[in-house]
């Protein structure tokens, strides 16, 4: 198994029965269960419900893209390296950066083998907002 940096340093606190990295809490959770979520918020809220979800998503990226640019002393560009490679060690697919623009403050970051896509299933129209 190749070298994963996330693995290596998460923690686990038995007492709390917390997993975390850099003091960050994540958790374990199968992708149907967040699959059956967007479904069930796509039934009460049609389209709409894209932005609820993404919105959700966004929260949590930058919640700790902060926290990691901060303890590590990151720039802007090697945070955005860092969040890539990490959506990739902790298990979200194979993520690439295709274009990144600070000026227009755009980036264009591609997927393969989403278990979120996976456990979603076909779909008639995109399921995510952009």
């Amino acid at each position: 198994m190749p070298e994963n940096p996330v693995l290596e340093e998460v923690t686990y606190d038995s007492e709390k029965g917390a997993l975390n990295y850099k003091s960050v809490r994540y958790l374990l959770i199968r992708p149907e269960t967040l699959a059956g979520i967007q479904k069930a918020i796509e039934d009460a809220y049609g389209y709409q419900a894209n932005d609820k979800i993404f919105k959700g998503g966004f929260e949590g990226g930058y919640l700790s893209a902060r926290k990691y640019k901060e303890i590590n002393k990151f720039s802007h560009e090697e945070i955005l390296d860092f969040m890539v490679e990490m959506g990739s060690q902790i298990g979200w697919g194979s993520f690439k950066l295709n274009h990144y623009d600070p000026v227009e403050r755009s980036l264009k970051i591609t997927v393969k083998n989403s278990p979120f896509a996976e456990a979603y299933g076909k779909s008639s129209g995109g399921v995510n907002p952009k």
